[in-house]
């Protein structure tokens, strides 16, 4: 809580004389500002500072596989080893989502799309299917919800 207080009586609009502007009069008016609370405010912190790196990282997950779950339904599907390996993956600071591994090199062709390769062997001419820039672009409303919901949390995991 922060309340607006006056200064001490002695100080309190009392007038001076500056020595150089001698014709001047100016008015020395003090105020303080009291916070209540801050001391409980720094503690919650710091007893919250443990949890909220991997609750926040959770939450983050969370956010993710909402892209995860609509982008896996449009993928193409061969053998199903590329939809496989669509993933959620976070750090305290931010949320990604990850096509492909070592085993399925053509995550990128598949997903940016290949254009016509003169003298080259392999896939020519693939459609670009870009499902996790598509599944954000359906699914922005309900992330939104999402990162809110997981602000929240963390903002009660401080007051708890």
């Amino acid at each position: 809580m922060v309340g607006f207080h006056d200064a001490p009586a002695a100080t309190r609009n009392t007038m001076t004389r500056c020595d150089h502007f001698s014709d001047e009069k100016r008015w020395n008016v003090a105020w303080t500002i009291q916070v209540t609370g801050i001391r409980e405010l720094r503690n919650a912190l710091k007893a919250a500072e443990g949890r909220l790196p991997s609750e926040l990282r959770k939450g983050l997950n969370e956010v993710a596989n909402i892209i995860v779950v609509d982008a896996r339904r449009h993928i193409p599907v061969r053998s199903g080893k590329l939809a496989g390996t669509l993933r959620a993956r976070s750090t305290q600071t931010a949320a990604q989502v990850v096509l492909g591994t070592a085993r399925t090199p053509y995550a990128q062709a598949v997903y940016w799309g290949t254009g016509p390769r003169p003298g080259q062997r392999g896939p020519h001419n693939i459609k670009p299917h870009q499902v996790m820039h598509e599944s954000f672009d359906r699914n922005k409303a309900p992330i939104a919800n999402a990162l809110r919901s997981v602000l929240d949390r963390l903002a009660a995991t401080i007051e708890a």
